[in-house]
Parts: structure tokens; sequence; C-alpha cells
């Protein structure tokens, strides 16, 4: 065996391509200032009707729909980012019509180095809502998926992955 290490790295290339996540397709708003890519398995479709909806998506086959949607001009004066999203003024609407009792999943993690809320909860007739909120660049982005009928053990897997196609863009165009 002459040249063992070349080989030995075609073939990690090859099998990091094979393992690798597999991407659908991708948006992205440089005025917005994200990019988003989504997995195998889904398609874009129609936006809806709140003038915040930037992107919609549904999973081929069942009732299972993603969408991000962004609130600019939203820069709290008198608390931090992450208390203004821990405190429930930012998840008002989310559970307007949501018992909150039902609310699975309830805290703060990060998405591209900003603090986010993550909640999950039952909805009705047995839907699994989830809804992650980052504020950064000035503007609130909600990404929010809903799988009708579903479960925590199904939706919260497929959830963080399409929250993980999801990137902010500092000045420049660069990655936070």
């Amino acid at each position: 065996m002459k040249h063992p290490v070349p080989v030995l790295v075609v073939v990690m290339l090859l099998l990091g391509g094979l393992v690798g996540p597999s991407w659908a397709g991708s948006f992205s708003d440089p005025r917005l200032r994200f990019e988003f890519q989504w997995p195998d398995g889904w398609v874009q479709v129609e936006k809806g009707s709140s003038e915040n909806s930037v992107l919609c998506l549904q999973k081929n086959g069942i009732q299972f729909n993603f969408s991000i949607a962004v609130v600019p001009g939203v820069e709290p004066r008198s608390v931090s980012n992450e208390e203004y999203l821990r405190s429930d003024t930012c998840m008002k609407q989310a559970f307007e019509n949501t018992n909150k009792s039902k609310v699975l999943v309830d805290g703060m993690t990060t998405v591209c180095k900003f603090p986010a809320r993550r909640v999950i909860w039952m909805g009705t007739q047995k839907a699994i809502v989830g809804m992650v909120q980052i504020l950064a660049n000035g503007n609130l982005y909600m990404l929010v998926a809903a799988k009708h009928p579903g479960d925590l053990t199904s939706f919260q897997p497929e959830f963080d992955r399409l929250v993980g196609g999801f990137t902010l863009k500092g000045e420049f165009g660069t990655d936070f």
C-alpha cells in the first residue's frame, strides 16, 4: 500500500458526502439578513396572509407546515433581549387561543449565537406547534411549525432540523 493517506482522505470525503445533510432548497433575504435551507421532503408553498410572513413550507404527503415570519424594528429598550424573549409579551399572540397547561417545552436556547426562546405546545385537535423566537439585527424572527396530528416524539427531531437550517447574516454578509 504505497499511498494510504490519499486513499483514506478520498474515502472519508466520499463517506462524509453520503452522511451529510441533504437540502432540498434555500431562501435568502439580504434586507432581513437571514438565509434558510430546508431538508429533503419539504416544498415551498404560497406565503400566508400575514404581512410579516416571509417563507412557508409544507412536508410532502402529511399535514406538517413550517413558516418564517419577521417583525422588523423590535428592539427592547428597558430589558435585555433575553429578558424580552422570556416574557410572555413576546408570546402573547401565540398563546391567545392556547391553554398554557398544554405547553410541553418552554426554555431558552441559542440560535446563530443569539438567545432564542423555544416553545412547543399541544394545539387544538391534536396538533402540535413549535415556535422559536430570535431577537437580532433589530428584528424578531419567528420560526413556527405545526403538525397535525402530532406528538412530541415525531415532531421535535424534524422541528430541530428545520431550525438548524436557519442562519442569520451580519454586516457584509458574514454569518453570526
